[in-house]
């Protein structure tokens, strides 16, 4: 049963997005609302993602792809707590040293997150888990999900090339993030394959909790797209996914953590 309450974590803070929006002048909404509500879901990532990590023994795989999700999300608040949106978006002749932190932080943020989506879609192999579903079905999946993030990221990350070739190097920083969230979607399906896999056990709760984010993060690049969504909307629409991804992370973090402590508590 408690694990069910984790779900009210995504599900309170979205609402808190929806409630805040309404609640908050369209002129002074980023300042005001915004600004504040991302870097605390991003902490609580950062603490959520943290509780994951120390469940875990050093040296466990799983505790280092709990680390790189944390370390991205530090990494994430970070550089909204020293690059926040005007500097970020500002013109490019910005202080070249700002621009090239930022491109480090942004680019490191987004290897750590790959780096540990890759361990968490591999785990199925060393915890040799049977995956649900012929080999042929899950290679269909897969090949949708790499469709599907194509879809959405490519003509994004084309955008950045052609911005960094234009000399805004500002598009260097956006090219990690649409680079490092089209690797991660395209581990999604093992890592919801692993779920389905261990459902019925409170194992599956982390693993759903980490496809809930992945989804999030997916359908905050589709906001972003401003092809589909006036500017005003598609930015109440990129907080709510990422709110929902970020907060999605730090019930999957408690869920990990309680999964495991539940395991070393059974009787042996």
């Amino acid at each position: 049963m408690k694990y069910r309450l984790l779900l009210l974590i995504p599900i309170g803070f979205c609402a808190l997005v929806v409630g805040g929006t309404f609640a908050t002048a369209p002129e002074t909404r980023g300042i005001v609302f915004f600004r504040p509500e991302v870097m605390t879901v991003k902490l609580l990532a950062v603490c959520g993602t943290l509780l994951g990590a120390a469940s875990f023994q050093r040296g466990d795989r799983l505790r280092w792809a709990w680390a790189g999700n944390a370390g991205c999300y530090l990494l994430l608040f970070g550089m909204d707590l020293f690059f926040p949106p005007p500097v970020r978006q500002g013109p490019a002749g910005l202080s070249p040293v700002y621009t090239g932190l930022h491109t480090i932080m942004a680019t490191t943020a987004n290897a750590s997150a790959v780096v540990g989506m890759v361990i968490f879609g591999r785990v199925y192999r060393t915890a040799d888990l049977t995956l649900p579903g012929s080999p042929l079905t899950r290679r269909v999946w897969t090949a949708v999900a790499v469709a599907v993030a194509s879809l959405i990221l490519v003509p994004a990350l084309i955008a950045d090339v052609a911005q960094i070739g234009l000399g805004d190097y500002h598009g260097m920083a956006g090219l990690a993030s649409d680079l490092g969230d089209f690797i991660c979607f395209c581990v999604v399906v093992p890592i919801l394959l692993t779920a389905l896999a261990l459902r019925g056990g409170l194992l599956v709760w982390p693993w759903a909790l980490l496809t809930a984010c992945q989804l999030g993060w997916l359908l905050y690049d589709v906001a972003g797209a401003t092809h589909f969504f006036d500017r005003t909307t598609a930015r109440v629409l990129e907080e709510l996914f990422r709110t929902l991804a970020c907060t999605s992370a730090m019930a999957a973090g408690i869920a990990q953590a309680w999964a495991v402590r539940g395991a070393s508590d059974a009787p042996r």
